[in-house]
């Protein structure tokens, strides 16, 4: 009788083990989204906003808030200090890609639309925003903040001047 107790879970045991296994692969194969986006899918992306750069240079502006010139000039300032060296076989996002997106999302974008609409990751919107943002910090200098300044800091509080004081 135990034997036969025995006998019926291991047969129930393997039955479930294979019901298990269909499933997981079904899951894997039918279900899963990659989570990695090919390099490929980078060059079409820039592709789309380079297009739209020739194509529709008034939606482009209002898509970055700056003008077609601007934002290639702002580019090529900021590259060198953005390009990465090469790791692990992988290429590094390009840079026009970076602006892109950091602009986007200082026009108001949601980092969630930028990863869907750029095809980038979600989990690093963020760090290439920050990169973007040091490198204009470190490239362009006709803007400061008048931080020792008293009397400027209070001119800049009521309002008065407000372009004189942050661009020299």
């Amino acid at each position: 009788m135990q034997k036969l107790r025995k006998l019926r879970r291991r047969r129930h045991s393997i039955a479930l083990q294979v019901i298990m296994k269909n499933r997981r692969q079904k899951y894997k194969v039918e279900n899963r989204l990659p989570n990695t986006v090919r390099v490929s899918d980078w060059g079409r992306v820039v592709e789309r906003i380079n297009r739209i750069a020739i194509n529709k240079p008034s939606l482009f502006k209002k898509m970055y808030r700056l003008h077609v010139d601007d934002f290639f000039a702002l580019l090529n300032r900021i590259a060198p200090l953005i390009t990465r060296t090469l790791k692990h076989r992988r290429r590094s996002v390009p840079v026009i890609l970076k602006l892109a997106v950091s602009l986007r999302w200082l026009a108001g974008g949601s980092y969630l639309d930028l990863s869907f609409g750029y095809e980038l990751p979600s989990n690093v919107i963020h760090e290439y925003i920050f990169e973007v943002l040091q490198a204009i910090d470190d490239s362009v200098d006709n803007i400061r903040f008048p931080l020792n300044s008293l009397h400027e800091l209070e001119a800049l509080e009521s309002g008065n001047n407000f372009s004189d004081i942050l661009i020299s």
